[in-house]
């Protein structure tokens, strides 16, 4: 196993850089030549310098301490790039500054044309260079990406570049240097998503990435500049009411293909939404003949709460999530079982379900009230099964957890921190997991994943079990223990190599073996929680 100055596997570089801000002895990044254009909200981007050819048609993104990001689609890409896409080239941790901290690097092909958002700022593109000169390429790199089961997830104009100042053709950025749609505009996510907090979004499936591409075509189409106007939770209301296509266009009448194919991508019924195929087929000039179904989200008839009126359950379990204190006694007062199967009669509320849900007449007379928000935390899952996880004030996809606990943890805010705590540790995500598998496609690929980190923490106690979950669910992340600050350390035993160095200075080894240190054994080495149990309780005693 490499050590934590080595690169990351897939990289194709194996070298040291013994100088700061130099990769493989050849590649400089120019801290002084910052490309915020390229930027994630997990890295920075900046120009650089090939000692030995010059300027380099590469950029450099340093990841930003304490971040995750998509591991497994950045060696991916690095061993086998992708048509009509910046692909990375390699990696490497160093350090970037002089005495600084070390930070993973990766190299990236640059882009050699302006981005789609600039150009549509300057006019709307036709529905004829649509065809001819945007959607072909990344039809090409989505093709790519989805027959290796990597879905981008960062699709918008701003990350879709001309390959040359001519205009001629487009290539797709990059899409591994930050959690899936982190850096997505809540309108480029499909429904179920978009409420979810940013980092908590998902890995989704491909038909994510036609709805993306969707929004940022429409967007071009009409000028980027005539972005929706409605306040997000607004425009999240038109969308369900009115359907994303409408709601994104305000209105504006988009005729012949182009609003066939806008249509199509823009389907809020994933499974009616246009895929690859009929993009193909649309390019090919045929008409692709895809039925549209309306799922069934009404009531059978209207709700009040909060002296508001609801007919989408969506948008009741939204409402709900917003006002948990007040839903938990609006659920109280009526006899849930009737109340629900009276109101959706589209769907058989089972017995088992009731036993899931669980609606007690008794409030919950404890100070921080998790009763209450587990209850409303159970019920928004069963009113809206593809929506997000929504427990006491945070909001995240099945799959977007792992990412979204790393952005609750870099906040260090000791209240969510708790939060997350309850969410595993008394039988709420557990519940809202059974709620929904039967009817959320993500959880069953999710359930065994979440099981083992539930599993996990019943092992261990309190706030080290909620790092160990941390741990469990985000395998990139770097050990954020404050001893080991500088260093970038992702595996036990690039952990194990540097409490090696770091003790053979110090014979105090206690304030080595800290929550985070003790954490990652546990969550990374299979059976370790003995081991990590006995280091506990001797992490005080001096070194040998």
């Amino acid at each position: 196993m490499a050590d934590a100055d080595s690169p990351e596997k897939g990289s194709k570089s194996s070298q040291k850089s013994a100088a700061p801000g130099l990769m493989n002895g050849r590649y400089r990044i120019e801290l002084a030549k910052p490309l915020v254009h390229l930027s994630s909200p997990c890295a920075d981007a900046y120009d650089v310098t090939d000692l030995k050819e010059g300027p380099a048609e590469l950029y450099a993104l340093v990841h930003h301490q304490g971040s995750t990001h998509r591991g497994d689609v950045l060696a991916e890409l690095i061993e086998a790039p992708v048509i009509s896409m910046l692909n990375p080239v390699r990696s490497s941790v160093i350090r970037v500054k002089a005495g600084g901290p070390r930070h993973l690097v990766s190299l990236v092909q640059a882009p050699k044309g302006p981005s789609l958002a600039e150009i549509a700022a300057q006019h709307p593109i036709s529905g004829h260079k649509l065809r001819k000169l945007i959607v072909p390429g990344i039809v090409q790199a989505l093709a790519g990406l989805h027959s290796r089961g990597i879905v981008h997830r960062s699709i918008r104009p701003e990350t879709i570049f001309f390959k040359s100042p001519a205009l001629d053709g487009v290539v797709l950025g990059e899409c591994f240097s930050c959690p899936p749609a982190a850096g997505q505009p809540a309108h480029f996510e499909p429904l179920e998503r978009a409420l979810a907090m940013p980092f908590g979004r998902g890995e989704a499936t491909p038909e994510a990435d036609m709805f993306a591409l969707g929004a940022t075509l429409l967007a071009c189409h009409l000028g980027v500049n005539k972005k929706p106007a409605k306040d997000p939770n607004a425009l999240h209301a038109a969308r369900m009411a009115q359907g994303s296509f409408w709601a994104h266009s305000a209105g504006t009448e988009v005729p012949g293909v182009t609003g066939t194919l806008l249509r199509g991508l823009l389907n809020d019924d994933e499974g009616e939404r246009w895929t690859l195929k009929e993009l193909n087929l649309w390019l090919e000039s045929s008409v692709p003949n895809r039925r549209s179904v309306n799922v069934l989200w009404t009531f059978a008839r209207p709700v009040i709460f909060r002296q508001a009126t609801f007919s989408d359950r969506r948008m009741l379990a939204h409402e709900f999530s917003q006002h948990p204190l007040d839903a938990a006694h609006f659920l109280r007062q009526v006899d849930f079982p009737s109340w629900v199967q009276n109101m959706i009669t589209t769907e058989l509320f089972s017995e088992r379900l009731e036993r899931l849900i669980n609606v007690k007449k008794d409030g919950d007379l404890s100070s921080e009230r998790h009763g209450d928000h587990a209850l409303v935390a159970r019920v928004t899952a069963h009113l809206d099964p593809l929506g997000p996880l929504r427990y006491n004030g945070i909001s995240t996809t099945i799959d977007g957890l792992g990412p979204a606990m790393v952005d609750i943890f870099n906040k260090d805010d000791d209240m969510e921190q708790d939060i997350l705590l309850h969410l595993f540790d008394s039988n709420v995500l557990p519940a809202i997991l059974d709620i929904i598998i039967d009817r959320n496609p993500v959880v069953s690929k999710q359930h065994q994943l979440h099981s083992h980190t539930v599993q996990l923490m019943r092992r261990t106690k309190g706030r080290m079990a909620l790092i160990c979950a941390l741990y469990d669910l985000n395998p990139t992340l770097q050990c954020l223990s404050p001893a080991l600050k500088d260093l970038w350390i992702t595996s036990p035993q690039q952990l194990l190599k540097a409490l090696d160095r770091i003790v053979d200075k110090s014979s105090e080894l206690s304030p080595l073996l800290d929550d985070h240190v003790l954490a990652m054994f546990c969550s990374r080495v299979e059976g370790a929680e003995p081991l990590v149990e006995a280091l506990s309780n001797i992490a005080r005693a001096p070194y040998g």
